[in-house]
Order: structure tokens, then sequence, then C-alpha cells
């Protein structure tokens, strides 16, 4: 399933990633999914949020933000089947940048940053519960 992610860009320094999600939490925006990375000065925070609009435009002006189409993916909880989901998308060419993780109680779920969103949301599809 395609998703859209925001990207937030801020300052690597005490109480950005607070500040952040405090907005969110006053706007009422639930966070289902945070992945952060890092340089010296500067994080991206990469989020899946309950409503992508809303958070969009609730968050402080001041922020540098990103909407992206990823997937979502929920694997079978199998040894191995995430390896036959990875091996699927290179067969055919897709490439993943980055991926991170999660869980909605019982089900794991993947964020993946693909070459071609609707090419990979459609082959995988089968490999999912």
């Amino acid at each position: 399933m395609i998703v859209k992610q925001i990207s937030v860009f801020l300052e690597n320094k005490p109480g950005s990633i607070e500040e952040l999600t405090n907005d969110t939490g006053k706007a009422g925006i639930n966070i289902e999914a945070l992945t952060i990375a890092e340089t010296a000065e500067f994080g991206i925070v990469r989020m899946i949020v309950d409503d992508w609009e809303h958070a969009r435009d609730a968050l402080d002006p001041e922020y540098q933000i990103r909407v992206t189409d990823v997937i979502r993916v929920a694997p079978k909880d199998e040894p191995g089947k995430l390896s036959e989901v990875l091996r699927k998308l290179s067969e055919s060419g897709i490439n993943v940048s980055y991926m991170y993780g999660y869980a909605k109680g019982d089900q794991p779920y993947l964020i993946m940053k693909v070459s071609d969103p609707e090419k990979a949301a459609t082959l995988i599809a089968q490999d999912v519960q």
C-alpha cells in the first residue's frame, strides 16, 4: 500500500524532536511510525501519521517539510519473508533506498522508500497479510 511520509528537517540540538512531537500532539496528530537519520548539524525525522495533510498544515511554518510516497508492507511474520519481498523487488529492478519498521498490536509493518512505489506495491501485494 502506498502511503505518504512526512520528512522534517531539524537542527541536531537538544529539544528539537520534543518540540516537533509536542506540535503534532497539540494538533491531535497521531504518529504511527518514526525514524531519525542524523548528521552532525541536522537530522531528518521521517514519520507516518494518521493524517498527513493535517500534519503538514499544522506543523510550525519554520520547519522544512517534504511529503514522499513510500510503501507500507505488512509482511507475514515468518522467517525469510522479508528476504522474499526484497528479492521480488530487486529482480524487478526496484531499488530500496531505506526502510524502517514498527508494529501495531501483533502486526509488524515495514515502511520502504523505493524507486517505483506503484510497481512495488503491486508486486508484493500477495506476500502480505
